[in-house]
């Protein structure tokens, strides 16, 4: 049940409560580097129960934490030098960190949709999952906390890009997931280069708790970006190095295909990343709410963007806090801001 999901980390002080929620299959940060017992991801084969090994620096003593995806199932002091950690965990303290989602699917008209494969997976998983029942409904247990993208196998109809946000113990309800007629969107990008990314963000819909609307990549070969999109509002973010655009369409009026996307001169934008040992998630959005931006934060590092200028608005979370929004201004010349 476990299925490899129970890593580590180590912090320089005590970790309280549970880790950021990530859209990983696994946690990142902290000090170190986790090395898994899995040799088809990376790792190397390791006495059963050794989940892994974790480099450290050496000369001083730190706070390990055992956690599965995003619940710390256990914590313990480690003294410096000490080269084998053990942790005795009741089975029950992990399985009773595990979530649970129940959801069902529906056309436009309101009609559930039997045996439809529906799936939830991380950012690094894709399929599985299982078929509606008659009335629409599926549910999913035994769910590792963290972040979850909703994908739905329909030959006709797509779902909302969504993630349903799933913390250590939740049992949640989203309610009905309306599916509508896909679109195919292509878009001609002037100028495009070997630089070039896309990402398409959903700007309709109200979703209960624990449910956020996801930007999704795009696809960009020969100059062109393809997008299948449900029915609705939707922004585009197009980037080189040095020119961008935002590109609003709304499915139900789209203009002549392929659409022309004229990219202007845009402003640098140097996230700088200083968690040190800490984690956390940023992402950062349009007024508009077009996305720019997503990703877990780890680590000492920095990612160049190329955005228009103007406002934007930031959601930073930091080790187990709250979200908290702050603006962001970034003018021609750029911005470089520094999370946290």
């Amino acid at each position: 049940m476990f299925g490899g999901g129970l890593t580590a980390l180590a912090f320089a002080e005590p970790i309280q409560g549970d880790l950021p929620l990530t859209a990983l299959r696994q946690p990142t940060g902290g000090l170190g580097e986790f090395r898994g017992d899995d040799p088809t991801r990376g790792g190397s084969a390791l006495p059963k129960p050794t989940p892994g090994v974790l480099t450290l620096p050496s000369g001083h003593p730190t706070h390990e934490a055992l956690p599965l995806r995003s619940a710390v199932v256990a914590t313990q002091l480690v003294a410096a030098g000490q080269t084998e950690v053990v942790f005795t965990v009741p089975v029950a303290d992990v399985t009773a960190r595990f979530g649970r989602v129940r959801l069902r699917l529906i056309d436009a008209t309101g009609n559930p949709l039997p045996k439809v494969q529906v799936a939830l997976n991380d950012a690094q998983s894709s399929g599985g999952g299982t078929a509606t029942d008659a009335a629409g409904r599926a549910v999913f247990e035994h769910l590792r906390p963290g972040r979850f993208g909703l994908s739905v196998g329909h030959p006709s109809l797509q779902p909302p890009a969504v993630q349903i946000d799933v913390a250590a113990g939740a049992d949640l309800d989203p309610g009905d997931i309306v599916l509508q007629a896909r679109s195919t969107v292509t878009l001609r990008i002037a100028g495009a280069d070997d630089t070039t990314r896309a990402t398409s963000t959903a700007l309709d819909g109200t979703w209960p708790g624990g449910v956020r609307l996801r930007s999704n990549s795009l696809p960009v070969e020969n100059g062109e970006a393809t997008a299948w999109l449900p029915a609705g509002r939707h922004g585009d973010y197009v980037a080189t190095a040095t020119h961008c655009a935002f590109v609003e369409l709304d499915t139900t009026a789209l203009p002549a295909q392929p659409i022309e996307v004229a990219l202007a001169p845009g402003a640098p934008l140097r996230l700088r990343c200083r968690m040190g040992g800490g984690t956390g998630v940023a992402i950062v959005r349009s007024p508009r709410g077009i996305c720019v931006f997503d990703r877990d934060l780890n680590g000492n590092r920095e990612q160049s963007l190329c955005v228009p200028p103007g406002a934007y608005d930031v959601d930073l979370a930091v080790g187990n806090g709250a979200p908290q929004r702050r603006q962001l201004m970034v003018p021609l010349e750029g911005a470089e801001p520094t999370f946290p």
